[in-house]
C-alpha cells in the first residue's frame, strides 16, 4: 500500500500538529483511545501524544503520534 500524502514532519519539537494530521491519526487509530481502547465519540475531548516522548528521543512526526 502506498501512502497518498507525505508524512507530516514538525519543523521543530515545539511545532503544533495541524488539524488535518490530527484527523489522519484519529482515523489511523480507528477513533479509539490507545490507552483504554474506548471509542471516541463526537464532542469528546481527546489529545494526541507521542509514542516515544520527545524528551526520550522521539521525533515530532506523524508516525510517532
Amino acid at each position: 500500500m502506498t501512502r497518498e500524502v507525505p508524512e507530516w514532519i514538525g519543523k521543530d519539537d515545539d511545532s503544533p500538529v495541524p488539524r488535518r494530521v490530527q484527523l489522519r491519526v484519529f482515523e489511523r487509530c480507528g477513533g479509539r483511545c490507545h490507552i483504554s481502547g474506548r471509542k471516541i465519540e463526537a464532542g469528546d475531548r481527546w489529545e494526541l501524544d507521542h509514542v516515544v516522548a520527545i524528551v526520550n528521543g522521539g521525533k515530532n512526526v506523524e508516525s510517532n503520534l
